[in-house]
């Protein structure tokens, strides 16, 4: 059986997912070493995450529409959104001080903002054709 590269995208994230989970069950806080260790340089994980969404995002192209992926991403978002609707109060410091400055905000998210927004755009082209 060969797996297309969409397979093999989906069954790294299933593995990571599956790696995630255990440290969770067995102990969170290894998990946060996990964590801390990835974002302890948050310029070099931001250009690595860059680099794989855009390596996703050609494979995922090859086998599925922008609108189809912009579905998904609307699924990923509420699940994501249940999650972490569970901690919202103990997210709240955090977001008062990320959103009390606009020009903060647009300033470091410059990049994915763009990103969405030609996303946007492009699957509302496809859309509307």
């Amino acid at each position: 059986m060969a797996l297309s590269a969409v397979d093999i995208i989906a069954l790294v994230f299933i593995l990571l997912a599956a790696i995630k989970l255990l440290y969770l069950l067995i102990d969170p806080k290894k998990w946060y070493g996990v964590i801390s260790g990835i974002y302890k340089k948050p310029k070099a994980a931001f250009i690595i995450y860059l680099i794989l969404a855009i390596v996703v995002l050609v494979y995922l192209l090859q086998e599925i529409t922008i609108v189809q992926i912009i579905a998904v991403a609307a699924l990923v978002g509420l699940l994501t959104g249940m999650g972490i609707s569970l901690y919202f109060r103990d997210f709240l410091g955090i977001l008062k001080k990320i959103y009390s400055d606009k020009g903060s905000l647009l300033r470091k998210n410059w990049v994915p903002i763009i990103i969405w927004l030609a996303i946007f755009v492009w699957a509302l082209v496809e859309i509307f054709r």
